[in-house]
């Protein structure tokens, strides 16, 4: 980027019109300068915000707004403290995330007093419209026991961009 700048500003330089090009040029040279400063600024934000999971660090604090078939509603990663969590991250479109979903019952069943599963589906309107319904209809199905959250916003802090995607914390 420097270098276009000062091989521009050279150009300029050996026109007729040198101070208003050489003026033009500068404030060029500033603009890009702020588009970078800002793109760089942005990119640190977001790498803040997306706090990736890391094995053998702390998981990042999260927060899950809409949690059905739980004891509360709205849930921290702090709530499932002294137990083991799973969160199991999936889509309406995952065959294989809904084919494990019984099993994960099972599990959830099984050892309920050291892990708690949770199933975190991804509700972007886009994609996944009528993800809720299409759960209910499956748990009541299939009697499912485990708790699920609808969170697209996860997904995107946690860097999940495949499904079926397993944490556990």
């Amino acid at each position: 980027l420097t270098y276009i700048a000062h091989f521009n500003l050279s150009i300029m330089l050996k026109t007729t019109h040198g101070e208003f090009l050489i003026s033009q040029c500068v404030r060029y040279f500033l603009c890009v300068m702020q588009l970078v400063l800002c793109f760089l600024n942005t990119r640190s934000q977001n790498q803040a915000e997306n706090q990736f999971p890391q094995i053998g660090k702390p998981c990042p604090p999260f927060f899950l707004n809409e949690v059905v078939h739980y004891t509360k509603k709205k849930v921290s990663g702090k709530d499932f403290k002294g137990k083991w969590l799973i969160l199991d991250f999936w889509n309406m479109h995952c065959s294989s995330c809904l084919t494990t979903m019984p099993k994960v019952s099972e599990l959830q069943l099984k050892f309920k007093d050291k892990v708690q599963f949770l199933l975190v589906g991804d509700d972007d309107t886009k994609f996944n419209k009528g993800i809720r319904q299409m759960y209910e209809k499956y748990q009541k199905k299939y009697n499912l026991q485990v708790a699920v959250a609808y969170d697209s916003v996860l997904f995107i802090r946690f860097g999940i961009t495949y499904v079926p995607h397993i944490i556990w914390i």
